[in-house]
């Protein structure tokens, strides 16, 4: 479980939220740290700048989630995702099993 939830549901501010993630890491390195994408957000997954920009976080063992519902909503399939990126049936419903877990919510 993580110890941070960061919801993006917005496209245009995946680099909000990019910052916001390096930021906490800097702060307490042993951060478990989980981005949950919905609605438009999702789509940020297709973008290879960003994912160059991901690929490092992942690497600090920040988690990047995308919700099953936006990628039907935007057709966007499972396998046109990064293998690192995992899908959860709904985003709304991981935000709550994480905050219910203890994780504190944060959406840029």
């Amino acid at each position: 479980m993580a110890d941070v939830i960061l919801h993006i549901d917005e496209l245009e501010k995946w680099s909000l939220v990019l910052g916001n993630v390096r930021n906490l890491k800097k702060a307490q390195a042993s951060l478990k740290i989980e981005v949950v994408a919905n609605a438009a957000a999702v789509k940020g997954y297709l973008d290879s700048v960003l994912l160059e920009e991901i690929k490092p976080l992942i690497e600090q063992h920040v988690w990047f989630v995308a919700c099953n519902n936006a990628l039907r909503a935007h057709e966007i399939k499972e396998n046109d995702l990064a293998p690192e990126i995992k899908i959860v049936p709904s985003g709304v419903m991981e935000l709550v099993v994480q905050q219910q877990a203890g994780a504190a919510y944060v959406k840029p």
